[in-house]
């Protein structure tokens, strides 16, 4: 019984700030802040967006923190992130994943350039480099619900 009980409030809750609070709970300076980061400058070089943009998808206002990030990821040192920027970053890989799905390799980074309508004509990178958390909900979902899938 308690083992539902359990299960009822985890599927209430936000999933993403759920998973999100259980990651920042459990994580000492470990590598999922270097693996996520790692991730992102690969994707940064892939889409070629410029160090401005780069910081709007992380939602930073600092080249320095940026430069930091890239410095400690290229040394292997693992360390802590702020929970947004986790969250963005989670969304971010999850935008990636839907992409690698749905798509061919060769055209994956072609999507993520191309005009969608959905979006008013704007590319789903355009779209996420609006700079706020809500932008890269709105292309997560899109893609998920493209595929079929459920994100809540």
């Amino acid at each position: 019984m308690p083992r539902a009980k359990n299960h009822s409030q985890a599927v209430g809750k936000n999933v993403v700030s759920f998973v999100e609070q259980d990651i920042t709970r459990s994580q000492k300076p470990n590598n999922l802040a270097r693996a996520a980061l790692a991730l992102f400058f690969r994707l940064a070089e892939e889409w070629d967006i410029n160090q401005t943009q780069q910081l709007k998808l992380l939602g930073l206002t600092s080249r320095t923190t940026l430069k930091n990030y890239r410095e400690r990821v290229d040394a292997g040192e693992n360390f802590k992130l702020p929970a947004d920027t986790l969250e963005r970053l989670s969304l971010i890989a999850g935008i990636r994943k839907a992409v690698e799905i749905m798509y061919p390799e060769h055209r994956w980074n072609d999507f993520m350039s191309a005009p969608n309508r959905a979006f008013g004509g704007a590319t789903l990178l355009q779209w996420m480099l609006k700079g706020k958390v809500g932008s890269l909900y709105d292309v997560r979902r899109y893609l998920d619900a493209s595929r079929g899938a459920h994100f809540a």
